[in-house]
């Protein structure tokens, strides 16, 4: 375990047990590089351990903690050789199939022997199955164990198995509930009793290791860190806004009587929602900061026709205009368009695609 005054937040992974060099590799392609990183990997699903099924209470579709006895075992002939092997308990049997195993799978699970297993109930050819369960071998039906809480399941990569994620997420927990000041958490506690939400480390208690399935919805660990996700973001966006608007930019105007030309000669008349935008981005262009703003707009709804009036407030204050498109076949278009819409105009309007060589 990492040294308990180090910070939390500069920790790489592999300052945790078991975790070397390429097991860290495996986390990297997660976006996983520090300790925060891996409790913030928040897992996908959960699987029920916390109980032992009766196998004949199992249905279709279910995902079961079950123990029992193996009744036989033998390897079925086809296209491929498959490990079958039956096991019950006092209310029934279940068939467990496998179409990858080894000899000494086969030898482990030999008639008589108790074993614990988890996986997902199906309908095979003779009934009930398990295919490639999780299973346990047991010295006593008595020592078939239950967890406490929920097993989570995380989003993996190849070559990391859930077992490896789940120890290494589990030795972080353990490191923030003795370092609770390791974590910091950026939401004030006035804020987070108003909205009745936990605090991060809670939180990422609740969502590691809960005790019933947690909803989406309701659930206000995951309510939290959906919040602060959105708050940091409005943030980062306000903050980005406010440095952006330090720096300077042109002056970009457009002679009334210009404007009036410019319009007289499109094709149709503009909407009210179209005169609005273009009032706003007309008032944006004047001032002497640079213009943050995003259109929205259906397909035909009439968004380039803004550009083109932008264009044109460039281009009376003795500008150059680059307009983009993200395909060719939409850069055409645009062509067409200008070059109709401005053609009582003295402009040259050129076109330029990737596939042209040369400077």
């Amino acid at each position: 375990m990492p040294n308990s005054h180090a910070n939390l937040l500069s920790l790489s992974v592999e300052q945790l047990t078991g975790i070397g060099p390429q097991m860290a590799l495996k986390l990297n392609r997660l976006g996983i590089y520090k300790i925060q990183d891996l409790l913030l990997h928040i897992p996908t699903r959960y699987e029920d351990r916390t109980r032992i099924y009766p196998i004949s209470s199992l249905h279709h579709e279910m995902n079961v903690l079950i123990c029992g006895q193996v009744e036989f075992t033998e390897i079925t002939t086809g296209r491929r050789p498959t490990l079958v092997c039956r096991i019950s308990d006092s209310s029934g049997f279940i068939q467990l199939r496998f179409f990858h195993f080894t000899p000494r799978q086969q030898q482990q699970l030999r008639i008589g022997t108790y074993i614990s297993c988890f996986g997902e109930v199906r309908y095979g050819f003779t009934g009930l199955e398990i295919a490639h369960p999780e299973y346990q071998i047991l010295s006593h039906p008595e020592l078939c164990k239950t967890e406490s809480t929920l097993t989570p399941v995380y989003p993996i990569t190849e070559g990391l198995p859930q077992s490896k994620i789940r120890k290494a997420v589990q030795q972080a927990l353990m490191y923030v509930q003795q370092n609770p000041s390791a974590l910091p958490d950026y939401l004030p506690s006035p804020l987070l009793a108003r909205l009745g939400f936990p605090d991060l480390a809670q939180s990422l208690t609740a969502l590691h290791t809960p005790t019933q399935q947690p909803n989406s919805d309701e659930h206000p660990a995951l309510k939290r860190l959906a919040f602060e996700e959105l708050l940091s973001h409005h943030l980062s966006l306000r903050h980005t806004k406010i440095h952006t608007q330090s720096a300077a930019a042109p002056v970009l105007q457009a002679d009334a009587q210009v404007l009036q030309q410019f319009l007289l000669d499109l094709p149709f008349q503009l909407t009210q929602a179209q005169q609005r935008v273009i009032a706003e981005v007309t008032e944006d262009c004047a001032r002497s900061t640079p213009m943050l703003r995003l259109i929205q707009g259906d397909v035909g709804s009439g968004k380039t026709v803004v550009s083109a009036i932008a264009t044109l407030l460039a281009l009376c204050s003795q500008y150059q205009v680059a307009v983009m498109a993200p395909t060719e076949l939409l850069a055409e278009q645009h062509l067409r368009n200008f070059q109709h819409w401005f053609k009582n105009f003295e402009l040259q309007i050129t076109f330029l695609s990737g596939q042209i060589k040369g400077k």
